[in-house]
């Protein structure tokens, strides 16, 4: 699978959670809740601020590498975490239009559908880190990786 190597800008990001749940309305009381559809995927309005090369590029990969938007391909984005995580997606048809251009500068505006990743076991140490230490965690990790990546690198 092919990967697209220019993130969208991170200021351009409208996200739509896919829905796995759904709820029915019940007469004189709370609604009722249940699993409908799991692996939901979901909707990212997103946009890209190119340069000649880097427009060059988005036109070529759309159109040879992923199949005029028919294929999925690979990006990184940023969705359920604070650092760009890898994910499939596909371009959603007659979304992608070249939205403004100045000069050089030109701004693409596509919607992406977007395959979310599954929970990973560091997702869950993560959780509870942040059950017992609260915002703290942030601080726990931020040392811990600059304790390991830059005091003691050649370990």
């Amino acid at each position: 699978m092919e990967k697209f190597l220019i993130p969208p800008d991170e200021e351009g990001y409208s996200f739509s959670k896919g829905q796995e749940v759904i709820a029915i309305a019940l007469k004189g009381g709370i609604s009722s809740y249940r699993k409908d559809i799991k692996n939901a995927s979901s909707r990212l309005s997103v946009q890209w601020t190119l340069d000649r090369e880097g427009y060059k590029y988005f036109n070529l990969f759309f159109g040879l590498s992923i199949n005029n938007g028919a294929d999925p391909f690979l990006i990184d984005l940023l969705m359920d975490s604070y650092e760009l995580t890898e994910h499939v997606v596909y371009f959603i048809p007659g979304t992608r239009k070249l939205a403004k251009t100045s000069g050089f500068t030109f701004i693409v505006e596509a919607e992406l559908e977007v395959r979310m990743n599954q929970p990973t076991t560091n997702d869950n140490m993560y959780l509870e880190a942040y059950k017992r230490l609260g915002n703290g965690v942030f601080y726990y990790e931020d040392l811990f990786n600059t304790t390991i990546n830059h005091k003691f690198p050649n370990l």
